[in-house]
């Protein structure tokens, strides 16, 4: 309902007023740290030992396996030289990894596999996107 009413006053040329839209944009650029924060809760009585396998392996498929296959597919769509095609290029930043938490928290399932699978993709993509800048020559 609410994206056919957004689709509906965008179409007809409907704007918010300034104060709303503000609000709107500092609601929006809250949500990451507040999911972090909310994170970062849950591990502080957790244990990360439950979850650990299959983060393990999230973690290699989000870090090594997904910016590979996006990296051999990618240059047949765009030219990964272009602005947009380094703005696409395959990183490995975990930041997804904060949605899927909150829908695991929201709907109560795999909790803990999801926050170890932050966690060490937080931790380990430190390495993986200093090899990809040395690897693209960003400075």
């Amino acid at each position: 309902m609410s994206i056919a009413l957004g689709i509906v006053a965008s179409g007809a040329g409907l704007t918010l007023p300034t104060p709303v839209e503000k609000w709107l944009d500092l609601m929006g650029a809250a949500a990451a740290p507040c999911a972090l924060f909310a994170i970062g809760l849950f591990l502080s009585d957790k244990s990360i030992k439950i979850g650990l396998a299959d983060a393990g392996l999230a973690t290699l498929i989000k870090l090594l396996l997904q910016p590979l296959l996006a990296a051999l597919i990618l240059p047949f769509f765009i030219d990964l030289g272009s602005v947009a095609g380094r703005g696409r290029a395959p990183d490995g930043v975990p930041a997804d990894g904060r949605h899927a938490f909150v829908l695991a928290k929201q709907f109560d399932t795999s909790v803990e596999q999801n926050t170890a699978s932050v966690l060490l993709s937080t931790a380990f993509s430190v390495v993986t996107v200093s090899a990809l800048l040395v690897w693209l020559r960003v400075s």
